[in-house]
């Protein structure tokens, strides 16, 4: 399963392009924040030389910090890095295995959680420039998604079975009760048992609305797939099946909303699939890069509002002679 956001991918960039949004060009001396296999590095965009090495880090939603951690041995290492030159600006150890997985929305606070993988319990922390402020231990196989937008819960993808996941669910961890709860409904209901979705997350990609205090993560190649509101509508086998959508996570009313996405996106491989918001903030994009296909979003209304061919590729002018 792929479990983090994509932060650099080609098609997310088509897709702005093809919202007529073109994002400015890097410069010479920009830094890039690169996803490796080791996790993210910050890499001069002329030298090729990492300013900050590869390992579990997360960005802030502003794009002005890193906070990168290592195991020491003893305890883990906590770093906050101002972007773009990589100077640590805050720092700590934590005990036990942590690894960062999310900022909050305005910086100031960082989950980390136990070491990914099959586990019956984990650990969850919450810590500022201060240090630790929070630390809880819960059973399942829980990871940090999202803060809402006053700290006061940590919405986790919740994976089952916990000791062999193959699917999941969204929960969110009430930081002061220190105790797991079921998300809203659009209409700021709380989800009955057995009517919360359950994804498989193939192709995972998010990105945040700071406007609408929105996270927006694309699922795709979900086979017979059924929304909450399909369950709570008592549909089981009636209701449409679908193979692609974008969960909509409200930050700040904790309700959750799926917009479906028609065919041919989630067909065929996840990794061909991309997500964007436009500079403006208007217009959500997913692009199926296999069908060179965009499906635009009004992000308010919640709805698919066009599906049309990508534009082919613009190929540049041979040199002349001369």
């Amino acid at each position: 399963m792929t479990t983090r956001r994509a932060l650099l991918q080609l098609a997310g960039l088509m897709s702005l392009a093809a919202c007529d949004e073109r994002p400015a060009p890097a410069a010479a001396s920009d830094r890039l924040i690169v996803e490796t296999t080791d996790g993210l590095a910050v890499v001069d965009s002329t030298t090729g030389r990492a300013t900050v090495p590869a390992g579990p880090s997360v960005v802030t939603g502003d794009w002005t910090r890193l906070v990168r951690t290592d195991w020491t041995g003893k305890g883990t290492r906590l770093a906050t890095h101002e972007l773009p030159g990589g100077e640590v600006v805050a720092g700590g150890t934590l005990r036990d295995r942590l690894e960062a997985r999310v900022v909050s929305p305005d910086g100031r606070l960082v989950a980390l959680a136990s070491p990914k993988g099959p586990r019956s319990r984990t650990t969850v922390v919450v810590a500022d420039s201060s240090g630790e402020r929070v630390r809880v231990d819960l059973p399942g196989n829980l990871e940090p998604e999202a803060f809402d937008a006053t700290g006061q819960f940590l919405f986790v993808l919740d994976y089952l079975p916990p000791t062999a996941p193959d699917r999941y669910r969204v929960r969110a961890i009430d930081l002061g009760a220190r105790a797991l709860q079921p998300l809203l409904t659009r209409t700021k209901s709380v989800v009955p048992a057995g009517a919360e979705e359950e994804m498989r997350g193939q192709g995972r990609q998010s990105v945040y609305d700071p406007v609408r205090g929105q996270l927006f993560t694309l699922y795709t190649h979900q086979p017979d797939h059924l929304h909450t509101r399909d369950l709570l509508a008592g549909a089981r086998d009636s209701a449409p099946h679908v193979h692609a959508f974008v969960h909509t996570l409200h930050l700040t009313e904790r309700w959750a909303y799926c917009i479906d996405l028609p065919e041919p996106f989630g067909a065929r491989a996840a990794e061909g699939h991309a997500i964007a918001l436009s500079e403006s903030g208007n217009r959500l994009c997913v692009v199926d890069a296999t069908t060179a296909t965009l499906a635009t979003i009004d992000p308010t209304a919640l709805n698919v509002v066009s599906v049309r061919p990508l534009p082919a590729p613009s190929t540049p002018a041979p040199p002349q002679p001369c």
